[in-house]
């Protein structure tokens, strides 16, 4: 699923990109907004709309360490257990 944020001019600022079985957990696996919007409360608004649209499971994202605290605002808990795991494109 994709959550779409639009300036009043209809023209896309902003989006995440979620993946989830709807059942046993989500990942907001992308979410970016344009730097001319960054710090106008958009990435907000797109994390409250994907904690509202998939409250029913858990919630999962991998974020650079320069982005925890911008997460940890929104709720989100570092899991130090976690760790990723990744295999390169040829």
């Amino acid at each position: 699923m994709i959550i779409q944020a639009v300036d009043e001019k209809n023209k896309l600022i902003g989006f995440a990109r979620i993946l989830s079985d709807n059942q046993f957990h989500t990942v907001l696996a992308e979410i970016v907004v344009h730097p001319d919007y960054q710090g106008k409360n958009i990435g907000n608004k797109i994390i409250k709309t994907v904690k509202e649209e998939y409250s029913h499971t858990p919630i999962y994202l991998d974020a650079l360490p320069e982005n925890k605290e911008f997460f940890s605002k929104q709720g989100f808990i570092h899991r130090k257990r976690m760790k990723v795991f990744s295999i390169s494109a040829k």
